[in-house]
């Protein structure tokens, strides 16, 4: 049996442009960062563009208790069966992926003691890094250089779309609208897998909304994405299939 979690602790250090002004970005390894991510977090703005290749599924952190939503990328940890032949194998990448190496952390803020500030970081673990190779992020002058500008547009689209994204979930949980799921798969090699610790959003519970709770959720601009994630899980047979494909290549 397969308990899905979304724990993923990178190695993360400030980006300092004095200190990494010789750093590089290798964008044909950007997405290699999630070559071995069965889950991936989905962020409000992309459900629609997700929902056409991904199963979107909702995920509880093991320490919080809190929801949110992922993209599930392979049917066992640390499996991403959308990564073939050292590429991405789909037409829509999730900004969660796009916007590696770089992350946003917080530290103490000098002018405003007791307070936080956020901070731009880089995973130093990351393979889109090298001091040698690649796209530099700054020019000779420690100016910002396009490349990380492009970067840098994703991560703020990202922290633009979080507080949404949260209050959306927090909508499915005050509306009872999560529920569980759990998969019991036969693969062709008759290998079989039991999936637990993912949940969905239950069409039965969302039919009975009351008027008032589905103007609510229309008024927000969350009922497309409540159809859009719980449609969406008809991709875990695509998921299947490639499960498939890769167990046959392999033998192959």
């Amino acid at each position: 049996m397969i308990e899905f979690s979304s724990e993923q602790t990178p190695n993360l250090v400030a980006l300092n442009p004095a200190e990494h002004r010789e750093l590089r970005l290798l964008q044909d390894k950007i997405e290699q960062h999630a070559a071995a991510q069965h889950l991936v977090p989905a962020m409000f703005s992309e459900y629609v563009r997700l929902a056409v290749c991904y199963p979107i599924v909702i995920s509880k952190n093991e320490q919080t208790g809190q929801f949110a939503t992922s993209v599930l990328l392979g049917l066992e940890k640390n499996e991403n069966l959308f990564w073939q032949d050292k590429q991405w194998q789909a037409v829509y990448v999730p900004m969660q992926v796009r916007r590696q190496p770089f992350f946003v952390g917080q530290e103490p803020s000098v002018d405003e003691p007791g307070k936080t500030k956020y901070v731009l970081c880089i995973d130093e673990n990351s393979p889109a890094l090298s001091f040698d190779q690649g796209e530099a992020l700054f020019d000779e002058n420690g100016e910002q250089t396009e490349v990380f500008k492009q970067s840098y547009q994703v991560i703020s689209d990202i922290l633009k779309d979080e507080p949404i994204t949260q209050d959306f979930v927090q909508s499915l949980v005050e509306l009872d609208l999560i529920e569980p799921m759990s998969l019991d798969i036969v693969l062709d090699n008759q290998q079989k897998l039991q999936i637990n610790g993912l949940y969905t959003i239950s069409n039965e519970r969302l039919s009975m909304l009351k008027a008032t709770e589905l103007a609510m959720l229309n008024d927000k601009g969350y009922l497309g994405a409540c159809f859009a994630i719980a449609h969406s899980v008809a991709q875990i047979y695509a998921l299947i299939q490639k499960k498939n494909q890769s167990i046959a290549d392999n033998l192959g």
